[in-house]
């Protein structure tokens, strides 16, 4: 005995590409079709899975070359991270092992990473800038960077440029 089919076989006028909303063949007037192109059909087949973490900044070709792109973290994301924030008191070390993970594997610029930060209380928030910044300072007076502290661990935004060289390599020394 064949395996079950999942999918019902197309029919010889049935393209794979275009069905209506209620799944017929798009013939019947007053329904409004939904294009299934290769493009949507792999889009919506992502929206139906269990959610997935973006990353904020992803590597693509562009029409010079590779260019890194923002996309922004979901929601989840986000809920996820402030369940794991909200322990920082108990264990800050799991929270920074957390942190690290993200940026990592999810590749944030300054933005994302002040996002991050702000779903922390204040004082916490201002405890891991206070910790970053000495740590650097130490680094700028041990001859190990050089410019100021402000220019590694900014304060407010300083539009970096992920796709300029110089620019990535600040933010990435800023997120480590």
């Amino acid at each position: 005995m064949p395996p079950p089919l999942l999918l019902d076989p197309l029919s010889p006028h049935q393209s794979p590409f275009t069905e209506t909303e209620s799944g017929g063949s798009g013939e019947e007037e007053g329904e409004a079709a939904t294009a299934f192109t290769p493009v949507t059909t792999r889009t919506r087949s992502k929206t139906q899975r269990v959610p997935q973490l973006l990353v904020p900044l992803r590597e693509v070709m562009g029409s010079s070359g590779a260019a890194r792109v923002k996309i922004p973290f979901s929601t989840t994301d986000l809920n996820d991270w402030k369940e794991v924030a909200r322990g920082y008191r108990d264990d800050p070390s799991k929270v920074a092992k957390r942190f690290e993970l993200i940026v990592r594997n999810q590749d944030p610029d300054w933005r994302d990473v002040d996002l991050i930060l702000g779903e922390m209380t204040e004082t916490e928030k201002q405890l891991v800038l206070k910790t970053a910044r000495t740590h650097v300072q130490a680094q700028i007076t041990g001859r190990v960077l050089q410019g100021s502290v402000d220019k590694h661990v900014p304060l407010t935004d300083p539009n970096w440029d992920p796709n300029d060289g110089q620019d990535y390599a600040m933010l990435r020394r800023y997120r480590d």
